[in-house]
């Protein structure tokens, strides 16, 4: 499980960081795309990240049948091995510690923020609080500090938030930062997805309201040096964008127009190519093949009764496929010491096979170990499973060469 969820982080990652470097390019013709075309495309980031979702097709699975085969002699067993599958937890569990201190940073923002109700304290930024039951939340001094025709427009502003659900992107935006806590792309991210929201705000009231500029502007100066109110689920006023750029935007309002949404449109479909792309290179089979050549000795002992079964099948799968082998046992008839061996074998750097089993054994199958070990194209790998009760004793030896067959071309 902790090999898996490492895979789909990494996969994730890997596409999140590819959207962001997107929109970071995107933001530089902020100017010439307006700044609620810009603050829409940063929907392109979970968008891309979706693209892990899609169903990809499925590895051929190579299956063979073993039938008992009597050994003259048992072989000796020279070692027991029980590794575990998953050989990184640790890993894991840094993410999910990291996941969980950056879930409660955020949730103690938030809640300092709530429990101030919806009279701040004076000098503190308007805010639109919350997903759920939402408020607007003003500070004591916020009719001392603007004009009536001031007050008016941050309302305004902040009931753009209110309509656009800026709070449930936020959320979005809190949670994929939680998951991504290591990634540095992200925490800029945010910032920056912040302080577009904020941009975006600021020119559809000017659009609705486009005599109110030199009012709008002088609410801005005025709101400078306001507590921003640091909380992931706080539309605010007074955020952290820099008011020179913030008030040099005023003068770039400008109406959404088919062509600048076209070239966004553009942008994000030539993204979701890449991402698919890039999905399909690190998800999807290679087209590597691996020919696997097995020797399976099993011997079990129960009392003064033993039993003896072997196979040499030879099985030819696509690079990270599973082979699965039953020995001493037909599918109509299951029985105490059938054995089910699944395995896979992925190609690695400089000649390297990583090679993955799972073996379980009984009726019903019961997994004994998951052991991994990694060794050359063409050399033997040997896996041995055993227990040391004298009276009731299996052991297991598994032989496997691997070939790796190039693709064509």
């Amino acid at each position: 499980m902790a090999e898996l969820l490492l895979h789909l982080l990494c996969g994730q990652a890997l596409l999140l960081t590819m959207a962001l470097a997107a929109m970071a390019l995107l933001r530089r013709a902020r100017l010439w795309l307006g700044a609620s075309l810009t603050y829409a495309a940063w929907g392109l980031a979970p968008v891309v990240l979706l693209v892990q979702a899609l169903p990809q097709p499925e590895l051929a699975v190579a299956r063979a049948l073993l039938l008992p085969q009597q050994l003259e002699a048992a072989s000796p067993v020279q070692a027991f091995a029980w590794q575990p599958m998953e050989q990184r937890p640790w890993l894991l569990a840094l993410w999910l510690a990291g996941a969980v201190g950056a879930a409660a940073l955020l949730a103690a923002q938030q809640w300092r923020v709530r429990r101030l109700g919806a009279v701040l304290p004076a000098g503190s930024s308007p805010a639109w609080v919350g997903v759920w039951r939402p408020y607007l939340a003003l500070p004591a001094d916020f009719s001392q500090r603007f004009t009536h025709a001031q007050q008016a427009l941050v309302l305004a502003h902040e009931g753009v938030h209110r309509r656009r659900l800026d709070n449930v992107w936020n959320l979005l935006a809190s949670a994929l930062l939680a998951l991504h806590w290591w990634n540095p792309a992200m925490w800029w991210a945010v910032r920056a997805f912040r302080a577009d929201q904020e941009l975006a705000c600021d020119a559809a009231v000017l659009l609705a309201q486009p005599g109110a500029r030199a009012s709008y502007a002088e609410a801005l100066l005025i709101a400078h040096g306001l507590h921003p109110l640091v909380a992931p689920l706080a539309s605010r006023w007074g955020g952290v964008h820099p008011l020179v750029e913030r008030i040099s935007m005023l003068q770039h309002v400008q109406a959404l127009s088919r062509r600048r949404a076209l070239a966004v449109a553009g942008l994000s479909l030539l993204a979701l190519a890449a991402a698919g792309s890039v999905r399909a290179v690190t998800s999807s089979a290679p087209a590597a093949r691996v020919v696997l050549k097995l020797k399976v000795e099993s011997s079990t002992r129960v009392g003064n009764a033993e039993t003896k079964l072997s196979a040499t099948p030879t099985m030819e799968l696509p690079a990270g496929g599973t082979g699965t082998l039953l020995l001493g046992v037909t599918p109509q008839q299951p029985g105490p010491d059938q054995v089910q061996i699944e395995i896979q074998a992925e190609p690695q750097a400089e000649g390297r096979v990583l090679l993955s089993a799972r073996v379980s054994r009984g009726a019903p199958l019961k997994l004994m170990s998951s052991p991994r070990l990694l060794t050359l194209d063409g050399q033997l790998a040997v896996i041995e499973i055993g227990d040391q009760d004298p009276a009731n004793t299996h052991h297991l030896r598994v032989e496997v060469t691997p070939t790796v067959l190039k693709a064509p071309g």
